[in-house]
């Protein structure tokens, strides 16, 4: 399927380059107080079910003829500005808003410009006094920047301003330095001094009387979408050339598995976007979601938890911006969310063992403490290690600050637990998103990586003892320039779906490597990059960036397995499809920057057209890939796809490589045949292989198998199984499946077999047709 997409990969290897000098000092944090962090609590799932109807889900209230707000958007929403960084907008697109003045004004000028996905065609702007008209503009044509447009306007005192709607009755426009005379003095508003996210309306801004809007006729959005996060302003220069290889790309990963996840309307899973996230444990798979928590058996796919994230911590209010990781070190699930704004909290839970159905321990801390008492978090993120959990987020309110936090695990997990020591590391400069590693082995700290420009990433490392740690910035490594993805067309979106921005969207450290992956512009389509890091010495080891002449690509997320595979799960979309759900991947063994191309996981059923009060039709904010920590080979990918018209789901999927195809075939009647696994080889059960030929019905044959090879030529094609220690099994037409029974032996776990087929067609001149080789390792389930 995938070899209809036209991929093209710029996937490079990369010779050591040249860093930025690393500072070492060691900063010390600032200890939460126990006042600020409540007590550990262990409850059942019956407990939470128990109390589940106290918690209604945040269910979405849709209203008609919602005014509109005067505000400044968040910088995710890319608002076009003349001077400075601010510009007031109109919430929700409304197409009518109005500005008072406290007694009548001379209006001069004011800049304006057309603002995000569905900006408005055109603004006019009319002059009140005493409830007449007394003037009224031009219709302006707004473009994507700003233009000054000129009032000449006497004796006003109230300003209101129309937009042509540019769908479903909705026109997003800026406004930057608004001048205007009062008393022989010329006042200009540039807003320079609000933040982000301010709202005007019922304020008294300036000295002004900041209304809400007037302009909807009709039923506009619901209050289901929750704040978008925030992005920096993004910085001038183009995107590095992408030029595709003529070599082939990375090894495709086999598809072992997938089944729905969650799906919009199931309990609390009513917000926008659903922020997907989940991790595979031993038996289970676990998702969260804005607002709900799940799990699955990973053999039967039965549903064993389904709670709204309110009843689960019982707390009121929406609750999200949810996080999920598998801690390998101490076999357990670490969950995270925030009530955002609300009470400023972190909601943590820890299983109490490895089964997500039984008792989990929770506590919460308040993360408005030091210099952050008067913020609130932000895109939080979460990762581990052998010694703690750690979380990062926007601390949003004033200037741009960031703060990591770092909880010792330790005495989590002893008998009896008790919430360990919990340290912030405060006024951070922006990033976007500091990345936490899901930290594999012990290398000593926990290291976290940011974007700090278009050229470079900046890590730094958090030191024991987590009960005094410290936190160490290790150096930047650069990276090749690019710019922010630009939003992603996808059939029956009138808006295109919002892709945020250049953040990390996850971390991993395994080996001596870390690994992050980010959205980017590729030849002007959404598209992303990854990259290994080494850490000693630091350097950038190697990257590939994965774009295409059709496609978008958004949300990515990547895993590493004990053998150095990669998995990355993804979303997609263009113009003629749906958004979709994708992975891709590569074999340690590929050539360094090789990715294979995108695979279809699950195809886009609807159009999705879900805007917020910035204009952004809302996607993601991200999604989540661990490897399956029962071999610690393989991935577990959770992403989001539109299922019904403006209704979100999300795909669980399983995949890795333990098969893949090598060396040539040779061509029979109905053509060269194929050979692939469908299920996961394990020991103790029998594996399906499929048989297909590329131009017509298989005829009999036999799949060789052995467990060495040999490569000898033989009637005119290649067999690559041994002969010492064959094994075959009889090819019966018309059915393409065979059945692969695998010893239940430990021997065979990680052990090669070779697989080929070999079919008889003796009414052609070339009597026999072989596969390409293919190669499985077992592992355990």
């Amino acid at each position: 399927m995938h070899r209809d997409l036209f991929p093209f990969f710029a996937t490079l290897a990369i010779a050591p380059v040249a860093l930025i000098a690393p500072l070492t000092a060691q900063v010390r944090g600032e200890r939460i107080p126990d006042s600020a962090i409540s007590p550990l609590v262990l409850e059942s799932m019956d407990v939470v079910r128990a109390r589940a109807a106290q918690f209604p889900d945040p269910r979405p209230t849709l209203f008609e003829g919602q005014p509109g707000r005067w505000f400044v958007p968040p910088e995710t929403a890319k608002t076009p500005t003349h001077s400075g960084t601010r510009a007031i907008v109109n919430e929700w697109g409304d197409p009518r808003m109005s500005i008072g003045f406290a007694q009548p004004v001379d209006l001069l000028d004011v800049w304006a410009a057309g603002h995000g996905s569905a900006p408005a065609h055109a603004v006019r702007f009319v002059g009140m006094t005493d409830d007449k008209v007394v003037a009224t503009s031009k219709w302006f044509p707004l473009g994507a920047t700003h233009a000054k447009l000129t009032l000449d306007m006497q004796g006003v005192e109230r300003l209101v301003v129309e937009a042509k709607p540019f769908v479903d009755g909705r026109g997003y426009f800026a406004l930057d330095d608004l001048r205007y005379r009062v008393d022989d003095r010329v006042v200009a508003l540039d807003f320079e001094d609000l933040h982000a996210r301010d709202v005007l309306t019922k304020t008294q801004y300036a000295g002004l009387t900041w209304e809400l809007g007037t302009g909807f006729q009709r039923q506009v959005e619901s209050s289901d979408i929750v704040p978008a996060p925030r992005e920096p302003v993004l910085e001038v220069g183009g995107e590095t050339e992408i030029t595709p290889l003529a070599a082939a790309g990375g090894t495709t990963p086999s598809t072992w598995d997938d089944f729905i996840g969650v799906t919009q309307g199931d309990p609390g899973a009513t917000l926008i976007p659903p922020d997907t996230c989940g991790c595979a444990g031993p038996n289970h798979f676990i998702s969260i979601t804005n607002s709900n928590l799940s799990a699955w058996t990973k053999t039967t796919k039965t549903r064993v938890v389904n709670t709204s994230l309110g009843a689960f911590w019982g707390a009121s209010g929406t609750v999200g911006d949810p996080r999920a990781v598998w801690d390998s070190h101490a076999g357990r699930y670490i969950i995270l969310a925030t009530d955002f704004s609300r009470t400023k909290t972190f909601f943590y839970a820890i299983s109490a063992t490895s089964d997500p159905a039984g008792s989990w321990y929770k506590f919460s801390f308040q993360t408005n403490q030091g210099t952050d008492a008067t913020r609130w978090p932000d895109y939080p993120t979460l990762g581990v290690d052998s010694r703690g959990i750690y979380s990062a987020a926007y601390m949003v309110t004033g200037s741009a600050r960031m703060t990591i936090w770092a909880i010792d695990k330790a005495p989590l997990l002893a008998n009896p637990p008790s919430v360990g020591a919990i340290t912030a590391f405060r006024s951070l400069p922006w990033e976007g998103a500091i990345q936490p590693c899901t930290t594999y082995g012990d290398p000593g700290g926990e290291y976290l990586v940011s974007r700090s420009s278009s050229s470079s990433l900046r890590v730094r490392r958090v030191n024991g003892p987590l009960n005094a740690p410290t936190l160490s910035e290790i150096g930047f490594v650069a990276i090749p320039s690019h710019s922010s993805a630009p939003n992603a067309p996808a059939l029956g979106s009138s808006t295109n779906i919002s892709t945020l921005d250049t953040r990390p969207q996850n971390a991993v450290f395994r080996n001596g490597s870390l690994w992050t992956t980010h959205e980017i512009s590729v030849n002007g389509r959404a598209g992303f990059r990854w990259y290994e890091v080494g850490i000693s010495p630091l350097t950038l080891k190697q990257y590939g960036t994965v774009g295409d002449s059709l496609w978008h690509y958004y949300y990515p997320a990547i895993a590493v397995d004990a053998k150095g595979n990669v998995g990355i799960g993804f979303s997609g979309s263009h113009a003629g499809v749906y958004c979709s759900a994708f992975l891709t991947g590569r074999r340690a063994s590929d050539p360094a920057g090789m990715t294979a191309d995108p695979v279809f996981v699950k195809a886009g059923e609807a159009a999705w057209n879900r805007l917020d009060g910035s204009g952004r039709n809302r996607f993601g904010d991200y999604s989540h890939i661990n490897v399956d920590p029962v071999d610690d080979v393989g991935f577990w990918s959770i992403q989001e796809y539109i299922w019904q018209t403006n209704t979100w789901r999300t795909r669980i999927t399983r995949f890795g490589y333990d098969a893949f195809s090598f060396g040539d075939g040779l061509a029979g009647k109905n053509g060269i045949p194929t050979l692939r696994a469908t299920t996961r080889p394990a020991i103790g059960q029998s594996t399906n292989l499929e048989v297909q030929n590329s131009t017509g019905a298989i005829t009999a044959g036999l799949v060789v198998i052995g467990l060495s090879r040999i490569d000898v030529s033989i009637l005119g094609g290649t067999l690559y199984p041994s002969p010492d220690v064959l094994v075959t099994l009889a090819i019966t037409p018309p059915s393409v499946n065979v059945g692969l029974p695998i010893p239940n032996d430990n021997n065979f776990i990680g052990k090669p077999i070779y697989l080929q087929s070999v079919q008889l067609d003796a009414a052609a001149a070339q009597s026999w047709s072989f596969s390409a080789g293919l190669q499985i390792e077992a592992g355990t389930r």
